[in-house]
């Protein structure tokens, strides 16, 4: 009933602090991106949370301008009293069975953290794509009839300068290293200083089958003035021309990066017991294993950065309400949906990699901004003098509707990637709007109850600032 130019001041006063806290937070969400060591994360994190305050900007400076071209007509009454009526008989629920309700949270959190704790960190080269996808087929065919699509590389060093890869000692490390990866891997075929002698004891011995195998000392000497000619005569690529540095190549089935983590966890173990580091050294290398790799530091990367951004959040929300006490009250509900988001990812088999990992940040980011709305619009209420009940009461029923209305449009909105055979798309749908959903869940049922403990807290503010002049 009032002006449209008091009804858009108004809106604005009360709604422009949460609203550019709720910017403020989810750009967080999306800066945590940068933590990671990948650029195109990095970029998409940074990009992102400009775009975010480009479209604060867009929002307060723009908006005030079209309401007024928009013809804006009056709610219907008798559908909000009944969602009011609802939301009224769900919040004296929550009064009425506030440990109830506390200790179903508490257990779905302990069983959540515990499903959660047994998710681990795995993928393969091609987990996004559909199972029914012809590059599939492609790389069963070379792991039926090749060994393998995934590429292995092991780096071989002297220690020393004067020391040559085809010395008979250094050989014999090597075919130690070989023999390893075989127990690991089964009868592997390998590219490595062994297959050189191995072809050579073979043509000394009139190209016979058996004789292609590791020399003994004295089929050795027989062709070492042949290892003598010229440096890369022999598998070019295989050997550094001061014939120093050497590599082990192969190729096996895609095992994913958690089994090949344990494999070389094993292996790295052999090599520091079994191998003489006086004679060679022994690393892990390749495109394989730093894919391996980028899925565990990524992960751990993603952590770090979702860690501080709740810790940002945490201290904005502190300064903001001038209680650290509320702060770690707003942070709970948050915390709360990205643990059953865990628990979920385990129950479907879901693996962490770096596909994942990244909406941990994208969720959090959005879903703290109902708690935001919420504890802005509290703020609000208490600052006309109010009772805390009362305000608590008019904040759960005036901003529970909105809460669920945008919950409800950001579920249906990730619910259409539920449509893509893409494995990425087809999870980031199903669990950013879980997310969602656990967070609306912990915001209108558990939210009211954590603030119900800080009535006397805000009291006690409220009298000491009507007695200090």
């Amino acid at each position: 009933g009032h002006p449209i130019d008091q009804a858009i001041h108004e809106a604005f006063s009360h709604l422009l602090i949460p609203i550019g806290l709720t910017i403020l937070t989810t750009a967080f969400g999306f800066f945590s991106l940068w933590f990671t060591s990948v650029p195109a994360l990095k970029d998409f994190g940074l990009t992102t949370g400009i775009g975010i305050f480009m479209m604060f900007l867009a929002v307060v400076f723009i908006s005030p301008g079209l309401l007024y071209l928009i013809k804006i007509s009056s709610s219907n009454s008798s559908s909000n009293s009944s969602r009011e009526l609802g939301l009224n008989r769900l919040f004296l629920g929550l009064l009425h069975h506030k440990k109830k309700v506390i200790w179903i949270f508490l257990v779905l959190f302990v069983l959540s953290l515990a499903l959660g704790s047994q998710v681990r960190v795995n993928g393969y080269l091609l987990d996004n794509l559909p199972s029914n996808h012809p590059i599939r087929a492609d790389f069963e065919y070379f792991d039926q009839q090749f060994g393998g699509s995934n590429p292995l590389e092991i780096a071989i060093w002297t220690p020393s300068d004067e020391m040559n890869i085809f010395d008979y000692t250094v050989l014999l490390e090597i075919q130690k290293v070989e023999n390893k990866l075989k127990d690991f891997f089964g009868e592997v075929s390998f590219i490595s200083p062994l297959t050189v002698v191995k072809v050579l004891n073979q043509a000394q011995n009139q190209g016979s089958f058996e004789a292609f195998n590791f020399p003994t000392q004295g089929q050795y000497l027989r062709m070492k003035r042949i290892l003598e000619r010229e440096p890369q005569q022999f598998l070019p690529g295989v050997y550094s021309s001061e014939r120093n540095l050497a590599r082990i190549s192969g190729r096996l089935p895609d095992l994913g990066s958690f089994k090949m983590g344990e494999i070389r966890r094993f292996f790295q173990e052999f090599v520091e017991a079994e191998i003489d580091p006086d004679l060679l050294h022994v690393k892990w290398t390749g495109t394989a294993y730093l894919i391996d790799r980028g899925h565990e530091s990524v992960t751990r990367q993603m952590a770090r950065g979702l860690g501080v951004a709740i810790l940002l959040v945490g201290v904005v929300a502190g300064i903001l309400f001038r209680s650290w006490r509320i702060s770690l009250i707003l942070l709970l509900p948050n915390i709360i949906p990205l643990i059953m988001m865990l628990a979920v990812m385990y129950l479907l088999g879901i693996e962490l990699k770096l596909t994942t990992a990244i909406l941990f940040s994208v969720a959090f980011g959005i879903a703290v901004d109902d708690s935001i709305h919420f504890m802005a619009r509290l703020r609000s209420e208490l600052g006309t003098g109010k009772s805390f009940l009362y305000s608590l009461k008019r904040t759960y029923l005036e901003t529970g509707k909105a809460l669920v209305l945008t919950t409800l449009i950001l579920v249906f909105g990730f619910s259409l990637f539920l449509l893509s055979d893409f494995g990425v798309t087809f999870f980031t749908g199903l669990l950013i709007s879980l997310a969602l959903l656990f967070a609306l869940a912990a915001d209108m049922l558990l939210l009211p109850l954590l603030l119900l403990p800080i009535k006397r807290v805000w009291e006690s503010k409220v009298k000491r600032a009507k007695v200090s002049p």
